[in-house]
């Protein structure tokens, strides 16, 4: 904002940049060590209190004490003007009527003073601009004021008096506005934009655990008075790894943690207590926790506005980094990483909860290799959180039983050490429902077979209405009554003890993804629900479902139901659960909705379904090539190949004559390039012109060389050699070195399309001398493209580099380094990295080369010579 200044000041109160002002404010306060503004405000306290003054006298008073401080051109003068600067910038007077809020509790009070303020735009022209319309923000204030409160209660909790919080507790407590996309005020170093407020809410703000999905406890029949919302919590082994994460991000590093544990182990609970010891600092810390519209996308769409001091809150992980074939989740993780390592924008704590199950899915390699980066952003990172207590952990429960009732419940009623799950209402949920009647048994086991099969954590009760019946045996279904589904509902969905029930309502929305069912699509079937109504089942059942029932295929009027009813995006997931089962109709019949819904890939799954059956029948690459979307190459290329393989000519024809070449998105060009060759297989020239018009190797980014290599080959296989000679141009010269395996593959594909000149350019860079060296396998392959290009040199440099430094914890990428190291012809190098071998437990390895089997017939000792001979009788 420009501000109208024009007194002795001006140059410090004309700044619209906000970061000015914190420049001011800190620095200064640093060396007076005073509030200025809170100091006139408690002046102002007693006069007013003293006496019952008109609006015009406050306004006058306060107008001069400010006017007096700021014409005395001393240091406090130089603090109250940063002050100023940052809060008419952010939020008007509204940060300081917050001030006296808490320091005083005075609603009236508040009111006055920001009242006051807004008078000085009469009587003060210097601050007038900004404080125009200040008492038009009094509702948000008093909005803010419960959470101002809280955090007095906070300070007093800590031994602290009102009047004793600092500025940085002030400070994060007046930042309610952020959440609501309000303008915001916090000593923010570095913002990560000039645009957008930072997201997050202050640590202040957040005194409600259940909103970052803790589980709520079982509840007491006669609870004491003062009982927290929590039980007293009992540190354990994985608290004290999750705190020394803390403690590094403390010291200025940015860090994640992911705690992997079953259902209502205390991974959720772990993360809120690891918030402590940043509340607790003088930093801002925020918490941002992303999930609308969906947990993936949230992140996405405003990871950039995260800034330093930020708790990113992933709990139940899945949701925001196993996204399918999307791309969201992948490229998702690849932000979070970027993020971590980007020194400019931390600290930044990542704080991540996940399933064992859902920790394999994400880090085990896989062909296609759809989790790399999240593999990558997690390797290293588990905390693993047992599912029960040890004998040192009860020990300690006993010592806090009697200062909590539910703990002390907890130590004599859980069983095997569960003492989590216990105070989750784990055994209270199991007893309901192992108690259901059958139709609800069926409710819930739909519910339970829906969430394992591939449908989101929201499951429309319509599907769910629809499939239970068909759980049931001819008899139950006759001795069900006409009002089974309400009967379900209440039982399933009532609280017990204090915990939701065994599933719990989301709050309705607009019907989304809903198609209408054919008359008589379903033989059984009860009431209809309210359009749009959503349950979630409780983890622990879900977990439980996953395990006992793994081997149970539900019934077909089960799969009948998710046709009719499951939403757009688990279609193909379902569809995939369906065809394992050898359920091909219904396999095909999801594939078929989910095409019809823009899924591409579900419609490559259709084709190819119908082709494994033997079927001649071209009705589903019709239907396919029809509805495809078109934004996404690989689904396009894709199909067009499933097309190619059964000479489904007509088909390839009608997809066409949609246009996809004009249509497809340019953001991942190496997947452009893949279309661009399918496109040729098929004899579409005019669209691979088309295409090419639109230049995609000007869209390529090089950060990934890899993907830049792939899409200089297909370039090059479409014989686009403009366009190859651009993008070689500008990889060989700008591409990233971080990686060997993608500097191998672009060597390999510059030499492969003949640009000799930029192999030189490449070189030039000596990838050799910077590619890091922690996995042996990917060093090998470079190791053989250098040699491939004849830059013996640059062989020579790499070799020595990773006979000394080479990472050796991996067996088989060392015995290809080594088998690499041979070819090139370094037979030195592979000595060395033989005699490093027996230190990092290579020594089954070490024996193989040369004589060392009979050398070393007893083994070593430990300062690597030969043991003498050893026999049973040695041994004590």
């Amino acid at each position: 904002m420009v501000m109208m200044a024009t007194g002795a000041y001006a140059p410090l109160l004309i700044s619209g940049n906000t970061d000015s002002a914190l420049l001011v404010t800190g620095a200064a306060t640093a060396s007076v060590g005073a509030n200025v503004i809170t100091e006139i405000l408690q002046d102002g306290v007693e006069y007013l209190r003293g006496h019952e003054p008109s609006l015009a006298e406050i306004e006058e008073w306060l107008a001069e004490r400010f006017e007096q401080v700021l014409e005395a051109g001393d240091s406090r003068a130089v603090v109250l003007q940063g002050q100023l600067a940052l809060i008419f910038d952010a939020i008007g007077a509204s940060q300081t009527a917050s001030r006296a809020a808490i320091e005083h509790g005075d609603r009236v009070l508040q009111t006055e003073l920001a009242t006051g303020l807004a008078g000085l735009g009469e009587r003060f022209d210097d601050v007038g601009a900004a404080l125009a319309g200040a008492h038009l923000k009094l509702d948000r204030i008093h909005c803010n004021l419960d959470v101002l409160t809280a955090a007095q209660q906070t300070a007093a909790d800590r031994g602290q008096t009102s009047n004793t919080i600092n500025g940085d507790h002030l400070t994060n407590a007046v930042q309610v506005g952020t959440v609501h996309g309000d303008i915001t005020i916090g000593a923010q170093a570095q913002p990560p934009s000039p645009s957008a407020s930072p997201v997050g809410l202050f640590l202040a703000q957040l005194a409600d655990p259940f909103a970052l999905e803790v589980h709520r406890p079982v509840e007491l029949q006669n609870p004491p008075v003062g009982l927290g919302v929590l039980p007293a919590y009992v540190p354990r082994e994985h608290d004290a790894r999750l705190a020394q994460v803390v403690r590094e991000v403390v010291a200025g590093e940015s860090r994640i943690a992911v705690l992997v544990g079953g259902s209502s182990t205390g991974k959720t609970r772990a993360c809120w207590e690891a918030l402590g010891p940043l509340r607790e600092r003088p930093e801002p810390w925020r918490l941002w926790h992303p999930i609308h519209p969906t947990p993936a996308e949230a992140a996405l769409a405003a990871l950039d506005q995260v800034g330093a001091y930020t708790v990113i809150w992933l709990n139940e992980a899945q949701f925001y980094l196993d996204t399918g074939t999307n791309g969201l989740g992948e490229r998702l993780a690849a932000s979070l990483r970027d993020l971590l390592r980007d020194v400019g924008r931390g600290p930044v704590l990542i704080l991540a909860t996940l399933w064992p199950e859902y920790w394999t899915a994400l880090t085990t390699p896989a062909k296609p290799d759809v989790h790399a980066q999240a593999r990558e952003l997690l390797a290293g990172q588990a905390i693993t959180v047992p599912d029960a207590f040890t004998p040192e952990d009860l020990r300690a429960l006993s010592a806090q039983t009697g200062q909590d009732p539910r703990l002390a419940e907890a130590a004599d009623d859980a069983r095997d050490g569960q003492i989590t799950q216990y105070l989750a209402g784990v055994p209270v949920l199991m007893d309901r429902y192992d108690k259901a009647s059958p139709a609800t048994a069926a409710f819930i086991h739909a519910a339970m077979d829906a969430r394992r099969l591939g449908c989101g954590p929201h499951l429309p009760l319509a599907l769910l209405a629809a499939a239970a019946p068909s759980y049931l045996t001819d008899a139950q279904w006759d001795q069900t009554a006409d009002d089974w589904l309400q009967s379900a509902l209440d039982y399933v969905a009532t609280p017990c003890n204090g915990i939701p029930g065994i599933l719990t309502p989301i709050k309705p929305g607009p019907a989304r993804n809903r198609r209408p069912t054919s008359a008589g699509s379903l033989s059984r079937q009860g009431p209809e629900p309210m359009p749009g109504q959503q349950y979630r089942l409780a983890d622990y059942l879900d977990q439980h479902g996953r395990l006992h029932r793994a081997e149970h295929i539900p019934p077909i009027g089960f799969w009948t139901a998710l046709a009719a009813h499951a939403d757009a995006t688990d279609l193909r997931a379902l569809g995939d659960a369906a065809w394992g089962r050898g359920l091909s109709r219904d396999a095909a019949q999801l594939y078929k909705n989910a095409t019809a819904l823009g899924d591409g890939a579900a419609a490559v799954k259709l084709v190819r379904l119908v082709e494994e059956l033997g079927s001649a029948d071209r009705q589903a690459a019709e239907w396919a090539a029809a509805r495809v979307a078109l934004d996404n190459p690989l689904h396009v290329g894709r199909l067009l190949r499933a097309l190619r393989r059964v000479e489904a000519k007509e088909q390839v024809a009608v997809l066409l004559a949609r246009d996809p070449a004009a249509n497809v998105s340019l953001d991942i060009p190496f997947r452009v390039g893949q279309l661009l060759v399918e496109l040729r297989e098929v004899g579409a020239v005019e669209q691979v012109a088309v295409l090419l018009t639109r230049d995609p190797a000007a869209n390529v980014s090089l950060d990934n060389p890899f993907r830049v290599g792939e899409l200089l080959l297909s370039l090059h296989a479409v014989e686009a050699e403009e366009q190859v000679t651009a993008l070689a141009r500008r990889a060989a010269a700008h591409v990233a070195l971080e990686d060997p395996h993608s500097v191998r593959r672009l060597l390999d594909a510059l030499r492969e399309v003949g640009a000799v000149e930029q192999v030189a350019v490449l070189l030039a860079r000596e990838p050799a001398a910077n590619v890091p060296l922690d996995n042996p396998y990917h060093v090998g392959k470079l190791l053989l493209s250098l040699h491939a290009v004849e830059a013996e040199e640059h062989v020579t440099a790499l070799a020595r580099r990773a006979a000394a430094h080479v990472a050796l914890g991996d067996p088989h990428g060392v015995d290809w380094l080594l088998e690499a190291l041979r070819e090139v012809g370094a037979v030195e190098q592979v000595a060395m990295i033989v005699q490093r071998l027996p230190a990092a437990g290579g020594f089954p390895n070490f024996i193989l080369f040369g004589t060392n089997r009979e050398r070393f017939t007893f083994g070593r000792e430990p300062d690597g010579s030969v043991a003498a001979a050893w026999t049973w009788a040695d041994l004590i």
